[in-house]
């Protein structure tokens, strides 16, 4: 789960640092990344290895209970969260541009920007 999440939130961030999309737009392509990555993996770990890491069987619009729309709704809107981690550690790692706060992504969210 660890690289599953590592790799949803390193594809987030290249996408905020490499394009000039706003912040909902990232939103939109960063929940379908996630749902595609979450489902993949899903697949593989929990149907082909039955490892049973998370199940959304019993979740309203589910795919193959590896993905749930309730769950994307929730991606969507941690995105700005995924973005400012990605930017504080580019920041605390490797002396990039110091991150804008966190509400401000939140608002630019909201305010369409």
């Amino acid at each position: 789960m660890l690289f599953v999440g590592g790799l949803c939130g390193l594809t987030i961030g290249l996408i905020n640092e490499r394009t000039k999309l706003k912040i909902w737009q990232q939103c939109i392509i960063g929940t379908f990344i996630i749902l595609a990555i979450e489902f993949i993996f899903g697949v593989i770990l929990n149907i082909w290895l039955k490892l049973n890491i998370w199940n959304y069987d019993g979740i309203f619009a589910n795919a193959a209970g590896q993905i749930c729309l309730p769950y994307a709704v929730l991606w969507f809107f941690l995105i700005p969260t995924s973005i400012w981690l990605y930017q504080l550690l580019t920041y605390t790692l490797y002396n990039e541009e110091k991150p804008e706060k966190l509400i401000s992504l939140y608002m630019k969210l909201f305010r369409n920007e």
